[in-house]
């Protein structure tokens, strides 16, 4: 059978000019045990368990944006500066946060595994794995388990067909950050995640999504599919389905990333490349045969020009017919 290339993967192949959209559908799997601690990848892990949203910084620069409930793993590579490194947890709604939050944690090149948990309003460090302590307690802005509203739109989106309706996926946290491999431009991700609460149906790929600013009314974005690889034995290649089975309580994922040009002081930006450039997106629509998935994140894309986009999809089944 063919071995799917990796999320990890897929985000090194994606275009860093303009603005990519991956789709990662799979069957369901069992949930990935805790790092071992004699892993020859040594990183470290941050959970907010049950706190505010926060924002990981390093060197500056936010790196990370965990919603209540999500995590991340960081190590170096993939942008991010080898080791030492300082890292501060801060919330996004300018509180205070206890123990180690709102000040530099040092990690000197950790020999093993090391775990920043939120919980509540207080940030704790320790080996990893690590135990949570007490009963997590409830996430007031995060409700993964009902499924994303079809929020009205100002743009009329093409129906890219297939069999998929956006009620039928259930929402999980969506995380963004920085990648930092860049120098006279910067990059952001965005990764939203989704479980099909329903039937098996065919994803259709899009040829336009809609994106819009945290205020102001949403754009149309041109997309082009970017394709993923297939591998059997050693021989790898490109592949452009134009839809893909999802099978029931299969999962997905969609990956947005932007880039836009920094200024001669590297700070914000540098003055748009395009006309009608849209800033600092946090949103978006991704249409499906009835509905939208809409998408909301923390960390802004500075700059996305409608017409300089791509799109690409990676699944874990047979593509639909």
């Amino acid at each position: 059978m063919p071995e799917l290339a990796s999320v990890d993967r897929l985000r090194r192949i994606c275009v860093l000019l303009g603005l990519a959209a991956v789709v990662v559908a799979c069957a369901p799997t069992s949930p990935s045990p805790a790092p071992s601690l004699e892993s020859p990848t040594v990183a470290v892990h941050v959970v907010n368990v049950d706190g505010p949203s926060v924002e990981v910084v390093l060197a500056g620069q936010v790196i990370a944006t965990l919603a209540c409930g999500a995590q991340t793993t960081l190590a170096p590579g993939n942008g991010l500066p080898a080791w030492p490194w300082d890292l501060t947890v801060r919330a996004t709604d300018g509180g205070p946060l206890d123990g180690q939050g709102d000040r530099p944690i040092p990690f000197a090149a950790p020999m093993s595994e090391r775990g920043v948990l939120i919980r509540e309003r207080s940030v704790i460090v320790g080996p990893w794995p690590m135990s949570y302590g007490p009963a997590p307690a409830s996430c007031p802005t995060s409700q993964p388990s009902s499924p994303p509203t079809e929020a009205p739109t100002t743009v009329q989106l093409p129906n890219p067909g297939g069999t998929c309706v956006a009620t039928q996926f259930v929402a999980g946290t969506a995380t963004s950050n920085y990648d930092l491999s860049t120098v006279m431009s910067r990059v952001a991700d965005a990764f939203q995640p989704l479980t099909n609460a329903g039937a098996a149906c065919a994803f259709a790929v899009p040829k336009t999504i809609a994106m819009a600013g945290s205020s102001g009314p949403y754009v149309a974005i041109g997309v082009g599919d970017e394709g993923h690889d297939v591998c059997v034995n050693s021989s790898c290649k490109t592949v452009y389905p134009a839809s893909y089975r999802v099978p029931s309580g299969g999962m997905v994922w969609i990956l947005l990333r932007a880039s836009w040009l920094l200024d001669e002081e590297g700070a914000t930006g540098a003055p748009p490349r395009c006309a009608n450039a849209i800033a600092d997106v946090t949103r978006a629509e991704f249409p499906l045969a009835e509905g939208v998935i809409e998408i909301a994140w923390g960390v802004p894309f500075h700059e996305v020009c409608p017409n300089a986009a791509g799109i690409g999809i990676v699944v874990g089944k047979t593509p639909a017919g």
